[in-house]
């Protein structure tokens, strides 16, 4: 019942009319800050990591929505900041858009384009990308050169080492296919899931196949208030709604996305960029 709700509602949302009132709230959130985006590091220390592996730098950014908020200049910016952190891969965790992908397609592709990694960009699709046009942004980030893990799993050498990456599509629209993910990974590898919806870490870490789940969706709550937390978080993004956490022997990190919903606005909750260091051996090992 509460699915069908929001699938109303998003239809309500993204009706012309809607859009143009809610262009307006931006107007209360004119970040142009040099430091608008966070940008948090983090060593994680992944004891099955194969030792060839370790130092491995990893970076995620999601939830770009580009159109609403996030502009084609920032969403630029961001490469940039990215590029100097010279990743080994890029992980994006869906919701390129908000509405109208056609507009925003070409957008997307020369922004994404501009990443330089070592191992390439990664990504899966949201539920916003499927309530618009799944099609659209799977072609925009085809040209763009980036993989996307429709329900499959690559893997990634060093030497004779493999460590495996696996992303779902998107749970809310009921488009996952776990089963198929797992029979790509052999039995004892090390593998990374992407999943959209970060309480989907609920099923993900039932198996132990899993050592690290990376997911956005929530957008960390967009407007979180002092003493109360956030005002609202969506469906599927409300257990695990921002940060690093430990499900079972799992570790998840939510990171907040860049851009914003369609209402435009955000409160002690900043866009982020999230820089994994991965580590072999403990930080003081």
């Amino acid at each position: 019942m509460e699915e069908m709700f929001f699938r109303l509602l998003g239809k309500v949302l993204h009706s012309p009319v809607t859009i143009h009132l809610l262009r307006s709230t931006r107007l209360l959130y004119q970040n142009s800050h040099p430091s608008w985006v966070e940008c948090n590091q983090i060593s994680l220390y992944l004891p099955l990591l194969p030792a060839s592996f370790h130092g491995f730098r990893l970076v995620q950014i999601s939830d770009l929505h580009l159109g609403t908020w996030l502009s084609l200049e920032k969403l630029v910016e961001v490469t940039e900041i990215i590029n100097r952190y010279e990743p080994d891969l890029v992980a994006i965790t869906g919701d390129f858009v908000s509405f109208h992908p056609q507009e925003y397609k070409r957008g997307i592709t020369e922004a994404l384009r501009k990443l330089i990694t070592n191992d390439g960009i990664l990504a899966v699709l949201g539920n916003h990308d499927h309530w618009t046009n799944s099609e659209i942004i799977r072609s925009a980030l085809n040209e763009a050169g980036v993989i996307e893990l429709n329900n499959r799993a690559i893997h990634i050498r060093r030497g004779q080492d493999r460590i495996y990456f696996a992303g779902i599509d998107d749970h809310y629209v009921g488009k996952d296919r776990l089963d198929r993910v797992r029979d790509l990974i052999p039995e004892g590898a090390f593998s990374i899931l992407l999943a959209h919806e970060p309480d989907y870490a609920e099923i993900s870490s039932q198996d132990g196949l899993f050592h690290l789940q990376l997911s956005g969706h929530s957008h960390g709550g967009q407007i979180v208030l002092p003493r109360i937390g956030p005002l609202y978080l969506p469906l599927h993004g409300r257990k695990y709604p921002d940060g690093l956490y430990k499900v079972k022997d799992m570790y998840l990190y939510t990171n907040r996305g860049l851009g914003t919903a369609e209402l435009q606005i955000r409160y002690n909750c900043p866009p982020e960029i999230t820089l994994f260091e991965l580590l072999a051996q403990p930080p003081n090992g």
